[in-house]
């Protein structure tokens, strides 16, 4: 099972926060929706979260998705942070591609 969502938080600062949750399977069938949302986040938020933790499995598509998201926050000036731990099944797929990400990490969870 698949499931990305995106959600719209303000802060008190009065900040747009965009948090998009991808759970379940990440793999290359799922990804233009995966980029579809953090394409909508990054448009509509002054800064976008990304939450992997319920990530099932995970393949190169998804750190592809990764990598061009921390491209467009250099481009955008908007922070990408990635909230949670993510699962090792994503951490594996980094590993084996030589991936570092210079990404921002949250200690806790998105909600």
């Amino acid at each position: 099972m698949f499931s990305c969502t995106a959600e719209m938080q303000v802060t008190e600062s009065g900040t747009r926060r965009a948090v998009v949750k991808i759970s379940g399977r990440a793999t290359i069938d799922h990804a233009h929706e995966m980029w579809e949302k953090l394409c909508q986040a990054f448009a509509q938020a002054d800064e976008v979260a990304l939450a992997l933790d319920e990530v099932s499995e995970a393949d190169l598509s998804l750190a592809q998705l990764v990598v061009a998201s921390r491209k467009s926050e250099q481009s955008s000036g908007k922070p990408l942070a990635l909230v949670g731990r993510p699962p090792e099944s994503f951490l594996g797929v980094l590993a084996e591609a030589g991936v570092v990400l210079p990404i921002e990490t949250e200690r806790e969870p998105v909600r």
